[in-house]
């Protein structure tokens, strides 16, 4: 296997690779977004559409707007799909605007390199059609494989002629049901396309181009394709993203550096035409159409939802109270009252969200789906919690179980019981803690293992719903009970470590307790304290008070000054106070 290492496409060492390359018998290439966003394609990159949801969202915000719009930016594109109130209008207009593309030079040298059995396989996340219009255009004769559902993959995997392979669906109005544009579309890959994954990568090099790797569940599979070796192509070193390092560095794999259309000039031995990227026309068209399929309400329960999700208090309190005062039924208003409690969560209001999230589950019982019943029971746990009224949490627990015994649906009524299992398991997780340090080793043996069954329920089901968020908590709450990954969770889904595992979904304030509960590990002094107020300055200025006063304690102990009184009325009753201390590692 090759060493990790990093290759410019332009040096002696990257010609002698794309030499490799070229004979060894075909390869598999994995394309992302990027190599649409040349003209006349001219289609915006993930991160492209989400900066410019991330400016509309962020309009008229309480918290500084910039601030507000950097960490949208940062959340991933699936992140702030998953939020959104109407997303089969939203995946309309996607597709309708990815359908029918015209091809650019790139799509055109890959399909050309397809012809001349250099590239055997095209494995792509891409939604639009470019390919095949390259396909079309510029080698109509050539057998090639569409493979878009699991009955063409069936059809179509393991014949004799290459294959595209669109990995997360077509835009394309037979298709378009299928595109995974949300969290919830990127769980664990059906087996259908596990195995059309590996078919087409086994035994051969597997090329990744013009991708970040930011897709949840495609690169946990890359290292158990059987790929005879991995180069990803890196256009800057900066671009590298967490998946990416892991991947390469599990597989022994080869970064490559350089631009993808000279990857595909030097594979082909011809140059291309004079593309150019297209940062600018077709994005904000785009996303303007996407907000015009949405009512004023819509957008504020997506702002809502989506700042109580990363943790910006302040604006999901006032998007909440907007929500509040528009509620025209019981249903909307079950609905505001458990967005306004994120907020008050988040704000350390602790004792007040968990008063309002039980009234939002009063109403939710009889004018709410499952689902919506569900979060607002999650909700006052947490909240009760996190104030410590603990009592009140076990009994919320205890309502989450019975929830799930009333239910006929399986997965209405697995979810409901993975959510008890991860409640149960932090709630627990102090005693845990307190029994270790008491050294009553047979309690704290059964405890842990108690969290682990628990934790362990929770894991499967995050991972079969793409359950992200819930997923990355499970591993969080892994390390804290001192458990390895894998005896927690047997499948092939693998969250990054906690802070880039939350940094990819946006969630600052879990970042920050996952800084707080390391202390800066592997950073020297000063890189530890600079992050440190950095997290600081940020949760201040979204109202992330609780974390931002834990935060400022470490900071008083790290720098040996006082860095100032930040609790600003975060509701803790004593034992909550205890508990905290007892926590601290």
């Amino acid at each position: 296997m090759l060493s990790p290492s990093t290759i410019p496409l332009g040096s002696a060492d990257g010609a002698k690779l794309i030499g490799e390359l070229q004979n060894s018998g075909g390869i598999t290439v994995l394309l992302g977004s990027a190599i649409s966003a040349f003209e006349p394609t001219g289609i915006p990159t993930g991160w492209r559409i989400t900066a410019s949801l991330a400016a509309r969202l962020a309009r008229g915000t309480v918290a500084p707007r910039k601030l507000i719009r950097r960490l949208l930016c940062d959340t991933a594109f699936e992140h702030v799909m998953e939020r959104c109130p109407a997303p089969d209008r939203v995946r309309d207009v996607l597709a309708n605007s990815l359908k029918n593309v015209a091809p650019n030079d790139v799509h055109r040298g890959f399909a050309q390199l397809v012809a001349s059995g250099i590239v055997r396989h095209l494995v792509t996340t891409n939604y639009d059609t470019g390919l095949e219009a390259a396909f079309g255009a510029c080698v109509p004769s050539l057998p090639v494989t569409l493979v878009r559902s699991e009955a063409e993959a069936s059809a179509g995997v393991g014949a004799t002629g290459s294959v595209l392979f669109k990995i997360h669906g077509c835009a394309t109005d037979a298709f378009r049901h299928e595109m995974a544009f949300r969290l919830r579309d990127e769980a664990e890959l059906p087996r259908w396309k596990r195995e059309a994954y590996a078919a087409l990568a086994r035994g051969r090099p597997l090329l990744v181009a013009g991708y970040s790797g930011l897709d949840f569940e495609i690169c946990s599979e890359i290292a158990s394709l059987g790929a005879s070796s991995v180069f990803w192509l890196l256009y800057r070193p900066e671009d590298i993203t967490g998946n990416a390092r892991r991947t390469v560095r599990e597989c022994g794999g080869t970064f490559l550096l350089g631009d993808v259309r000279r990857l595909v000039e030097m594979l082909e031995n011809a140059p291309l035409g004079s593309c150019a990227p297209a940062l600018s026309g077709v994005r904000p068209r785009l996303v303007r159409r996407m907000f015009a399929q949405l009512t004023v309400r819509e957008v504020d329960r997506w702002r809502a939802a989506l700042y109580g999700e990363i943790g910006c208090g302040l604006d999901a309190v006032a998007a909440g109270e907007r929500l509040l005062a528009s509620a025209t039924d019981a249903h909307d208003r079950g609905i505001a009252m458990g967005l306004h409690a994120r907020g008050l969560f988040h704000a350390g209001r602790y004792l007040d969200a968990s008063a309002e999230y039980a009234s939002a589950v009063t109403l939710l019982r009889t004018a709410g789906t499952v689902g919506e019943l569900r979060d607002a029971i999650h909700g006052f746990v947490e909240s009760s919690r996190c104030g410590g009224k603990l009592v009140s949490a076990a009994r919320g627990i205890r309502t989450m179980l019975l929830l799930g015994e009333t239910l006929t649906d399986p997965e209405e009524h697995l979810q409901s019981l993975a959510d008890a299992a991860l409640l149960a398991a932090v709630l627990w997780e102090p005693a845990y803690k307190l029994a270790k340090r008491l050294r009553v080793q047979p309690l704290a043996k059964w405890l842990r293992a108690r969290g682990r069954r628990n934790l362990a329920i929770s894991a499967t089901d995050a991972a079969k719903r793409g359950a992200w968020l819930q997923l990355q908590q499970v591993q969080m709450w892994a390390d804290r009970y001192g458990l390895e990954w894998g005896t927690v969770y047997a499948g092939r889904i693998r969250p990054l470590p906690s802070d880039e595992g939350y940094g990819q979904l946006g969630y600052v304030v879990a970042q920050a307790m996952a800084y707080r509960r390391a202390h800066g590990v592997g950073m020297d002094a000063a890189e530890s304290l600079r992050r440190g107020v950095e997290f600081l300055s940020i949760l201040l200025g979204i109202g992330a008070y609780a974390e931002a006063w834990k935060i400022s304690r470490l900071l008083s102990r790290k720098s040996g000054g006082l860095m100032g009184n930040v609790r600003r009325g975060c509701q803790y009753r004593l034992v909550a106070r205890i508990l905290h201390v007892l926590g601290r590692d």
